[in-house]
């Protein structure tokens, strides 16, 4: 007798982690900054240099997430959504979830803290808009990919 397939919602990716300090940040910024090169590119080259605008709360968000992801991988900080601690591996079906998952967290941080930071004129909120959008997304990002998409074997 066979067991039965586990639902959907029982199949997860598996995990990595990793113990070194200086080793998470470095596989956190290339685990978001490459996935994440479209739109820093596209926003880094064509948008204006503002203490309010939208670079100023994209790199605040691309930092967020490298500490973020830097946590999660290195087993400092257990992700919210998950009860396994570690990041979630790169496999190549993943790789396409990140680019769109990465670049629609970065795009709307950084507009979003513009937006917000030009409204009340104030770079600290631009930057904490941005802080913020970017630390729920990436808390979020394995329940997303647990929630809507199933792992091959």
């Amino acid at each position: 007798m066979s067991s039965p397939t586990p639902r959907k919602s029982e199949q997860r990716f598996p995990t990595v982690s990793a113990t070194d300090p200086v080793g998470d940040l470095v596989y956190a910024v290339f685990d978001i900054s490459i996935p994440a090169l479209p739109i820093l590119l596209v926003i880094l080259n064509l948008e204006p240099i503002s203490a309010i605008g939208v670079k100023n709360a994209l790199v605040f968000g691309w930092g967020t997430a490298v500490v973020g992801i830097a946590l999660f991988y290195g087993e400092w900080v257990t992700p919210p959504t998950r009860t396994e601690s570690g990041w979630l591996s790169l496999t190549p079906s993943l790789f396409v979830v990140r680019i769109l998952y990465y670049n629609l967290l970065l795009l709307v941080a950084g507009y979003c803290g513009s937006y917000i930071g030009s409204f009340s004129h104030s770079m600290y909120l631009s930057a904490l808009v941005g802080i913020t959008i970017s630390a729920i997304a990436i808390s979020f990002f394995p329940w997303v990919v647990d929630r809507y998409w199933v792992s091959s074997p």
